[in-house]
């Protein structure tokens, strides 16, 4: 992988994974050390080093969640996160290429989020009633209503569509709605939905990847929005990191995209495993 990214052009960097501020994400809980946190992905520091003009970049990090245990999920884990210069497309062909030559997989197969959500689902993502949704979540299963559209999207997806994914040739999902965002750009020819891509293969989710949001004002909208629902679920809020923010102010990121695979999965992808027991030699982290 490291051959693959150098040859084209990307520099291997490292980023502190101790910092002073936990993630805003709803779906994430950080890992407290040291009177910090342990970051849960290298993306904020990777991003000020595009805005200070580095260029490509990438990197090949632990990161660290908690209360994340399973057969796919453990609090401390291996992540490779890279971010090319340019919008969306080129990033999606270079991760099928990347794929056929770590795990010799045919061409990938791109669909939309809202065609897989409509065949396996059979509702409309964009324009069905928020009600609707969480209806729907609690007939498949869904331990208790959801708290709002974006957790009914998340668990339907999850049960429903996700299953199927990848099982020929990897899947490679594009446009999500934008409520399910996080911090990809809105499409231009549809403000429903947002440039953010999620990758499968061989029964696992292996990358999450952005068209990266540029906007500073829409960075900080999103981070209260995330709080907001942080602090609906009775987690703590988490403070934004102004170095960052202050970064997308001046002199601000380039037009870019940007993507984290998970390494771990990776390699039970590689040899077929099906468990990340078989293929994680050290699984200490409390939960695991």
């Amino acid at each position: 992988m490291r051959a693959f990214l150098t040859a084209r052009g990307y520099q291997e960097v490292e980023t502190p994974i101790l910092g002073p501020h936990a993630t805003p994400d709803r779906h994430l809980d950080s890992v407290p050390a040291a009177g910090g946190f342990l970051h849960t992905s290298p993306e904020f520091a990777m991003k000020r080093m595009l805005a200070a003009g580095s260029g490509p970049i990438f990197q090949v990090v632990k990161a660290f969640r908690a209360g994340e245990s399973g057969r796919h999920h453990a609090v401390e884990f291996t992540i490779a996160e890279w971010y090319r210069l340019g919008p969306l497309e080129g990033l999606l062909r270079e991760m099928d290429l990347l794929l056929g030559d770590l795990l010799g997989t045919p061409p990938a197969e791109r669909r939309t989020y809202r065609e897989l959500f409509l065949a396996g689902v059979g509702v409309d993502p964009l324009s069905a009633p928020e009600e609707r949704l969480q209806t729907l979540a609690e007939a498949h299963g869904h331990p208790g209503r959801p708290d709002d559209r974006t957790a009914a999207l998340d668990y339907l997806f999850s049960r429903l569509v996700e299953p199927g994914l990848g099982t020929r040739a990897p899947a490679i999902v594009t446009r999500f709605p934008a409520p399910l965002a996080a911090l990809a750009r809105l499409s231009d020819d549809d403000s429903r939905t947002a440039e953010r891509f999620e990758v499968y293969w061989a029964g696992l989710e292996l990358a999450n990847g952005y068209d990266e949001l540029q906007d500073p004002e829409e960075h900080r909208r999103r981070f209260a929005a995330e709080n907001r629902a942080r602090e609906r679920a009775g987690k703590p809020a988490a403070h934004p990191d102004e170095r960052f923010l202050a970064a997308l102010e001046h002199p601000g990121i380039p037009r870019c995209s940007g993507v984290a695979l998970g390494v771990d999965r990776l390699v039970m992808a590689a040899l077929g495993a099906s468990r990340l027991d078989e293929v994680v030699a050290f699984r200490e982290a409390p939960g695991n």
